[in-house]
C-alpha cells in the first residue's frame, strides 16, 4: 500500500451503518469534507440506492471515483456496475467458501449466485481503495439490505494484522 508506505500509516477507514433515515449519509459526506480540509487525501462513499450523498455534497456522482474539492473524492454505488465490475471476484470467492464447505466444483460454480453480493462489491471496493495508496481516509454510508437495522453482522470482527478485512474470513 503506497499510502501506508508513505505516511507509516495505514487507510483509516470509517463506515457509518444503520437503518435507514438515520443520517448515515450526511456524517460520512461531513466526517470526509473535515478530513479534506486537514489535508488527509479523503473519499466518501454511499452505498445507499437513493443516492442523496451527490445531493449533500452538490455534485453529481456516478459509480467510479470523482474529484470534488482537493483531497476529497466522491463516489456513490451502483449494484448493476458493481456486480459487472467484480462478479469474477465475486464468484470466485463465494465458490472457494462452498468448496471449503465440501461441494464439487460445477455445483459450487452454480450456487455463487447469493444474496448480499451488491454489499460485497461495495467491501471490494473499499478494498481497492485501501490498495491503491490514493487515499488516506474512507468514510462511506454502509447500506445494507432492506430492513436489516444493523448491517455490521455482514462484516467480519475487526482484524488487526496487516493486510486485507477479508483475511478474518474462511478461505
Amino acid at each position: 500500500m503506497a499510502s501506508q508506505q508513505a505516511t507509516g500509516r495505514a487507510t483509516r477507514i470509517l463506515l457509518y451503518t444503520g437503518k435507514g433515515g438515520v443520517g448515515k449519509t450526511s456524517v460520512a459526506a461531513a466526517t470526509a469534507l473535515t478530513c479534506a480540509a486537514r489535508g488527509y487525501r479523503t473519499i466518501v462513499m454511499s452505498t445507499d440506492i437513493a443516492h442523496s450523498l451527490g445531493d449533500a455534497l452538490g455534485v453529481e456522482l456516478g459509480p467510479e471515483p470523482k474529484e470534488i474539492v482537493p483531497n476529497l473524492w466522491g463516489q456513490e454505488s451502483d449494484a448493476y456496475y458493481n456486480v459487472a465490475r467484480y462478479w469474477g471476484r465475486i464468484q470466485q470467492y463465494a465458490g472457494s467458501v462452498l468448496k471449503w464447505r465440501g461441494l464439487d466444483d460445477v455445483l459450487a460454480e452454480e450456487m455463487t449466485v447469493l444474496p448480499g453480493m451488491d454489499e460485497l462489491g461495495n467491501l471490494l471496493w473499499i478494498t481497492d481503495h485501501v490498495d491503491s495508496g490514493k487515499y488516506d481516509v474512507i468514510a462511506s454510508s454502509f447500506q445494507g439490505a432492506p430492513g436489516v437495522g444493523t448491517n455490521g453482522r455482514r462484516l467480519p470482527p475487526p482484524n488487526p494484522r496487516p493486510g486485507s478485512y477479508l483475511t478474518a474470513m474462511p478461505p
